[in-house]
């Protein structure tokens, strides 16, 4: 081919750019070649970045894994994923999902998802690789090229004239081609362009497609793939081998759980047993101690007043007695001297007096035994009550036999204990005997005191009577020796009175005392019958729960047992 025909070829491909700021419908092909160019030139450019993104990302994942062996990844696990994290959004979004699904096990890492799952084409290049408009893009190119061709067509067309001359006709014809000619120009380069992107994108998708596959491969090769078919194979194998292992696992269970709730209960009775004992003994034995002690210290108290009081009593009466001899004998003094002149006048005065004097003596006797019969009947009740406290007490004894009886069958040492406890009241109950015969020899004592002054009264009563006598023979100085008597009579009434005072209020006393210590001695009592009673009643049903519990752990063993 000559260099004619070449500059021909060459003027038919180049559009003549010339044209444009002509202002002719020639400029239109040179414009379509134009828009061609720069809609391929963005296209090729936007496939090219999205290429070079995506291959970036893979080489950031890659990185990752290169130059590390497979047994220092779960080593440097987090080293790796604190450095994915570094990367691009694409791999440190990728690497951290992939990393959620790997597992350990026997020192070694493994993947349960495939690595295509997580490091594939559309993650790395998703505008690339199946974009639709991107792969319309030499569709458009080669309408652009056609549109270009319809163009000149359409010019060359409306310069042809059927009706003139053949002149004219071969002109029409000759811009017809030349229309033609351009349009070819247009669709020529548009096609050309289409075939350019087209392999372009096509090589670029390719080459991300290849790079993303490498990468699989390698990834794969560090993490071995753990389906769940494997999974569910060693689940149903380790399935099996526990349930042999726990077929002969119950039985030691079993075993192994009789002997803790037989050491539970040896030690549980033990432990109350123990509880019991160092809880009630020091109760009784102080119980007892102090019953001793305040027995022993009221008595010593009421036989120390009362001795007091009959010292006052017989110093009293002593001086009394003194003190109306004395009188008497300056009455018998003044009687000598009187007694032949008044002898006669007051004889009948004598008589009458004397009647009177024995009459309220008499009144004076009577009163007295009536005081000391209420005092003889007052003590038997004061002695009946506190036998009728020790037999009560003696029945609480018996009570607690009953409950130590009732629990020796749950310890011996409870038995025991119980045993202590009915020796102790039995101490105490002495004691109150003791301090009952103590108040009976109290009372004898006030019975020869009440003698005493009986005789007292009877050696008066016969005084008063040898006065009478004297004043009957002498009948001078009876108005003296009346004044006398009657005074003396006072007096003694007046003794009488402060004695028996004295005696009621000490008996009132002593009654109250007595009243005092067995209210006491029975409140201490019921005190400690209560908190022995509450600690029983807790020690009862500590067991009753600690027999249940190991009843409740013994019952599941039982099961299991075949």
């Amino acid at each position: 081919m000559d260099d004619g025909s070449l500059g021909g070829v060459w003027e038919l491909l180049l559009p003549r750019f010339g044209e444009i700021t002509g202002g002719t419908v020639e400029a239109l092909t040179p414009i379509l070649v134009l828009i061609i160019w720069v809609a391929a030139g963005c296209a090729i450019g936007f496939a090219s970045v999205q290429y070079h993104r995506g291959v970036g990302a893979i080489r950031e994942i890659k990185s990752l894994v290169d130059g590390r062996r497979v047994e220092d990844l779960l080593a440097h696990r987090n080293e790796v994923l604190q450095e994915a994290s570094t990367k691009s959004d694409v791999a440190a979004n990728a690497w951290r999902e992939f990393d959620e699904t790997l597992v350990l096990e026997g020192g070694r890492l493994y993947n349960t998802l495939a690595a295509e799952e997580f490091f594939h084409e559309q993650v790395f290049a998703p505008r690339l690789v199946g974009n639709r408009f991107l792969h319309a893009i030499p569709t458009v190119l080669t309408t652009l090229g056609l549109l270009g061709t319809f163009a000149g067509l359409t010019i060359g067309l409306r310069g042809i004239e059927l009706g003139s001359s053949g002149d004219e006709l071969r002109s029409g014809i000759q811009v017809l081609v030349e229309g033609a000619a351009l349009g070819f120009t247009a669709s020529l380069w548009g096609v050309f362009m289409s075939l350019v992107v087209n392999v372009t994108e096509r090589l670029l998708e390719r080459g991300v497609v290849t790079r993303t596959r490498a990468l699989q491969t390698t990834i794969d090769k560090f993490f071995q793939l753990r389906s769940p078919e494997q999974s569910l194979s060693d689940i149903a194998t380790h399935t099996g081998e526990s349930e042999k292992a726990l077929q002969v696992l119950h039985e030691k269970i079993g075993s192994a759980l009789q002997e803790s709730v037989a050491r539970v209960g040896a030690q549980t009775e033990r432990a109350i047993s123990d509880a019991i004992t160092s809880t009630l003994a020091p109760v009784m034995e102080n119980l007892a101690e102090r019953a001793a002690n305040q027995s022993a210290d009221v008595f010593q108290a009421v036989s120390a007043q009362l001795t007091g009081t009959f010292e006052k009593m017989g110093l009293s009466l002593a001086e009394e007695l003194s003190r109306s001899a004395g009188q008497m004998r300056a009455t018998l003094d003044y009687m000598g001297e009187q007694l032949a002149r008044q002898a006669d006048q007051h004889l009948t005065q004598m008589t009458a007096m004397q009647e009177a004097s024995v009459q309220q003596l008499a009144d004076l006797r009577a009163a007295t035994a009536e005081q000391m019969t209420m005092l003889q009947d007052a003590l038997p009740r004061v002695i009946t009550g506190l036998d009728s406290a020790a037999s009560r007490i003696g029945s609480a004894t018996e009570g607690f036999a009953g409950v130590a009886g009732a629990l020796a069958g749950a310890t011996d040492e409870l038995r025991n204990t119980s045993t202590s406890l009915g020796t102790m009241l039995t101490s105490a109950v002495g004691s109150m005997d003791e301090l009952a015969s103590k108040t009976s020899a109290a009372a004898m004592t006030l019975t020869t005191q009440h003698q005493a002054v009986e005789q007292l009264l009877t050696t008066t009563l016969s005084a008063s009577q040898s006065l009478t006598a004297v004043s009957e023979s002498l009948r001078g100085g009876f108005t003296g020796m009346s004044a006398a008597q009657q005074a003396f009579l006072a007096d003694l009434e007046k003794t009488l009175h402060r004695q028996s005072a004295e005696m009621a209020a000490w008996l009132a006393a002593y009654s109250d005392e007595v009243s005092k210590h067995t209210t006491r001695r029975m409140d201490e009592w019921n005190t400690q019958t209560s908190r022995f009673t509450s600690e029983m009643v807790s020690a009862t049903k500590a067991m009753s729960d600690a027999i249940d519990e190991m009843g409740s752990r013994s019952q599941p063993a039982g099961v299991i047992q075949p």
